[in-house]
């Protein structure tokens, strides 16, 4: 456990008592995984008492001692600094798969009691079910915990000050990290054989050895197919001779529980909310000016409306939805409908939605001969206004296309400008269409599919192969990262395995392609090549490579829009954290982390500046917009605009961006950017939302 410090301790701890697991764990057992976590802390008495004290206040029910341990490892807690080798063969097989994996279904049981649990780790939420009827749901996303007492009947919703999934990590492959670091960490050697359970044929890693004073035996079986965890049992011999004993079943569904409702709650329950906030409030009429009831749809998911045909949608995220979004209301028997924009204004917005009947748009696809084109699926298309469209599901309307070409939508709300978008391999097509009317039938012209560039020969052969291995900075493979490339409109995605290795499949004979990788730290890499059947080797460095533990180049700032000029000089013998890059539409909830991190260690000596990127015309933003957010939202650190990226023409000749002068030298390959500068003015790194917080920690107390 070298190398995780105090306050990841007590972080831990913190944690680990939001989750209320369930009855029989005595103080004794949890003494004993406190002692083992603060082992290594030299023994800082008034420290650990302190820690100790947040488990004992806390609402934490109790499993057995085996079922704590397992779901202990589960949410991460054995998820301990420093690398895991995989020497097990079995456990190096998992990692491709497990990279994939959205969702993790788990059931932990004993002797005595059961708990089931549904994990998102794409979508970073975690819902958990209890034998006793307790049901909880973790919403990483909008930082709220909801738990659901079954002897009150309610539902309360609270803010989630740390989501317990960030330190259980990004996918399943982080829970068999965990565990099999434990095993090892526990003295004990892990042994490998083969096994049928329930008529798998599976790999199985086991143990035995002292586990917090107990002995303690672990089986972890891996289903030698699919190369996931299936099933682990942990049996805990007490010291008076006594047995306990706690299984986990793991399977991997498609989708699971989005909210604490998908798990049995009906929506009846009454909700005490004691965080969220109203954004939109409004009714659904007819064309009588009667109102009715139905539905709403946004990005909060469907909203459904009470019987006069009022709703309101609430959100418990500091974020605040920004720029606009497309909305749809339905009636109750889906017969009337009305499509709408809304955009957030900082209070509660009235909506008063006239529904009317649905609209059909008919049309056909053809190439530039004017032959149809069946094999392509037409998608609508809204257009929000300032050049901007956005997509759309589909699921609230009806599509269809013949072999000749001619498309059908049928059920389509009216009150948008919309548009049909078709696209195949190498070939796009558009058309925006005329206003719709309600109940009757627009017909659109023809959306004639045109070549793209590079594509104009209409000779293209699609069985190309990109393979390769991605390395960092000191040639070390890179697992687990997305590569991914759009030649000719097509989607191709693949994931570096173990050894850093990834196979592109499905790509255009001798066409040039171009792709890109991103990984925290570094940002995105793009890369391009010719498909001839190569091999390309891609090395990714982190943001502001050639600038690390170099003096920092300065500030590069065409203006200052809250403070007079500043120079990086002026805060010698402080810490700088740097934010570069910024695009304001989705700066909010970064905002905030900046301001917390400010609050947090501001008195202790760290100062923030943060520089928007050179305004485009296509952006969509203005200076008017930046200085408006600034005095809304009381931002307090300087804050400045790109200057043009000529000034550092010398400096960085070889990385000159359009987007300024300090997103070029400073190389950023990711919006936002962060840079830490320490107190000799030296650029230490270019931190992630991870270890942000443990670098700000290590320069202050340099």
């Amino acid at each position: 456990m070298s190398g995780i410090d105090e306050k990841e301790i007590e972080r831990r701890f913190e944690v680990i008592s939001k989750f209320q697991i369930s009855p029989e764990v005595t103080g004794n057992d949890l003494e004993r995984v406190r002692e083992t976590l603060t082992e290594q802390m030299n023994r800082q008495q008034p420290r650990q008492q302190k820690i100790w004290r947040i488990i004992m206040k806390s609402p934490m029910t109790k499993l057995a001692a085996a079922a704590v341990i397992i779901v202990a490892a589960f949410i991460g807690i054995y998820h301990f600094a420093g690398p895991i080798d995989g020497s097990s063969v079995a456990f190096a097989s998992m990692k491709d798969v497990m990279r994939r994996v959205s969702w993790m279904h788990i059931v932990v049981s004993d002797d005595n009691d059961r708990l089931e649990a549904w994990i998102c780790f794409k979508g970073g939420t975690m819902a958990t079910r209890y034998k006793n009827g307790k049901v909880t749901f973790i919403d990483g996303q909008n930082h709220s915990f909801f738990s659901y007492n079954p002897d009150s009947n309610q539902i309360t919703v609270t803010k989630l000050e740390e989501n317990p999934l960030e330190i259980f990590g990004a996918g399943p492959l982080a829970f068999c990290d965990s565990i099999i670091k434990m095993l090892k960490d526990c003295g004990g050697k892990v042994i490998e054989n083969n096994t049928i359970w329930k008529g798998i044929n599976a790999r199985k890693l086991s143990l035995e050895g002292p586990i917090y004073d107990h002995n303690t035996a672990v089986e972890l079986l891996i289903d030698r197919q699919e190369n996931v965890p299936v099933h682990m049992k942990q049996q805990v011999w007490g010291k008076d001779g006594s047995l306990k004993e706690a299984r986990a079943d793991f399977d991997y569904p498609e989708t699971g529980p989005r909210n604490i409702y998908d798990v049995g709650i009906t929506r009846t329950v009454q909700v005490v909310d004691k965080i969220s906030t109203t954004l939109l409030k409004g009714r659904l009429i007819n064309k009588d000016g009667k109102p009715v009831e139905g539905s709403v749809t946004l990005i909060y998911g469907d909203i459904q409306t009470d019987e006069k045909g009022e709703f309101s949608v609430s959100s418990n995220s500091e974020r605040k939805p920004e720029g606009r979004h497309v909305g749809f209301a339905f009636t109750k028997d889906k017969r009337l409908s009305r499509g709408f924009l809304w955009e957030y204004s900082g209070e509660p917005n009235n909506l008063e939605i006239a529904v009317e009947p649905l609209a059909t748009i008919v049309g056909r696809v053809v190439d530039k001969n004017g032959t149809g084109v069946g094999d392509v699926k037409p998608s609508i298309y809204i257009l929000l206004g300032r050049g901007m469209f956005g997509g759309t599901s589909g699921k609230e309307w009806k599509t269809s296309i013949s072999e000749n070409g001619e498309f059908k939508f049928e059920g389509v709300p009216v009150g948008l400008p919309m548009g049909i978008f078709v696209e195949k391999p190498g070939y796009q097509g558009s058309v925006d269409l005329p206003e719709l009317k309600a109940g009757e039938t627009a017909e659109a012209a023809d959306v004639v599919l045109k070549p793209l560039r590079g594509y104009e020969d209409g000779e293209t052969d699609w069985t190309g192969v990109l393979s390769g291995r991605v390395t960092n900075e000191n040639n070390e493979p890179m697992a687990g990262l997305g590569i991914h490339c759009q030649p000719g409109g097509k989607s191709v995605e693949s994931t570096t395995n173990s050894k850093g290795r990834y196979t592109l499949k499905g790509l255009p004979r001798a066409k040039k392609v171009s792709g890109s990788i991103y990984a925290d730290g570094y940002g995105h890499t793009m890369f391009g090549t010719v498909i001839d059947g190569n091999e390309l080797d891609i090395q990714l460095f982190p943001q502001g490579w050639k600038l690390l533990n170099k003096k920092a180049p300065g500030l590069f700032v065409g203006k200052w829009l809250n403070t007079e000029p500043v120079k990086l000089e002026q805060y010698q013998g402080k810490v700088v954290l740097l934010q570069l890059g910024v695009y304001l539409p989705d700066y909010l909830n970064h905002f905030e982390r900046l301001e917390k991190v400010q609050k947090k260690y501001g008195p202790k000596g760290i100062e923030v500046i943060i520089v928007h990127q050179k305004l485009h015309a296509e952006y969509g933003v203005t200076e008017r917009d930046i200085i408006e957010f600034i005095k809304k939202y009381k931002v307090g650190f300087p804050f400045g605009i790109d200057d043009s990226m000529e000034k550092v023409k010398d400096l960085a000749p070889d990385r000159l961006i359009g987007n300024g002068a300090m997103y070029s030298l400073y190389d950023v390959k990711a919006t936002p950017a962060l840079y830490l500068i320490d107190k000799k003015g030296i650029l230490r790194i270019s931190p992630t939302q991870d270890n942000l917080e443990k670098w700000i920690r290590q320069l202050l107390a340099e």
